[in-house]
């Protein structure tokens, strides 16, 4: 008979910690929260948004790389010749539209997965309410990177250089949010939470027969 490891397949599935390594779990669940804190996920919501997250880890990854990295390049390269150039103007360089609409276009190319429905089962009310959070903070991120990108594009000539800073600083800021919060719409697509709900039950199921055929032998 096979080893009995379906009840810690199950916390896996559950989002409950399993026999990892301390350190290593720690550090991850520090990396969650300093991308989720402003959710303010119950500790129900943690878990299942935390397990999402982790088992589409590498497809996130890919996401990250065609969506982001590929459209910041030619922003960061742009200004690398500026600043090996010496150029006077770099501050005005930052602060020409680009990070404001690259932070506008990350949420609003996958907006459409907040507008799909939650499949039905047990978690589905957290994945649901995470939905609704996240909904809000996108529009609050797009509204101000949209008046970041008027700001930048029309209006900068005759700013102060401590007026510049600010408004490169606070464009920094929404694209780091949009980042974080198009990662997330992007795992909360229905088809991504229909193959958790499917794995969460699948290892029940499984558990459960494994329990059963342990008292039938008993």
């Amino acid at each position: 008979m096979e080893p009995n490891n379906a009840p810690l397949e199950a916390k896996k599935k559950a989002g409950l910690p399993g026999k990892k390594n301390f350190v290593s779990n720690m550090f991850s669940w520090l990396w969650f929260w300093l991308w989720s804190w402003p959710l303010l996920p119950n500790k129900k919501e943690a878990e299942v948004l935390k397990d999402l997250q982790d088992e589409n880890s590498d497809e996130t990854k890919n996401w990250i790389y065609i969506s982001v990295l590929l459209n910041l390049f030619p922003f960061v390269f742009s200004l690398a010749i500026e600043y090996f150039n010496n150029n006077q103007n770099l501050l005005c360089l930052v602060n020409n539209g680009s990070l404001p609409i690259l932070a506008y276009s990350l949420l609003a190319t996958n907006f459409f997965y907040l507008l799909e429905n939650v499949p039905s089962f047990d978690n589905s009310k957290s994945f649901q309410n995470i939905k609704t959070r996240l909904y809000v903070l996108a529009v609050l991120t797009m509204f101000i990177s949209a008046v970041l990108y008027v700001f930048q594009s029309n209006l900068i000539n005759g700013f102060h250089n401590n007026h510049l800073r600010i408004s490169a600083g606070v464009s920094t800021l929404m694209l780091i949010m949009a980042i974080a919060w198009g990662s997330k719409m992007y795992l909360l697509q229905q088809k991504k939470i229909a193959d958790y709900a499917e794995g969460v039950n699948e290892e029940r199921r499984r558990l459960i027969t494994q329990n059963d055929g342990d008292g039938y032998e008993q």
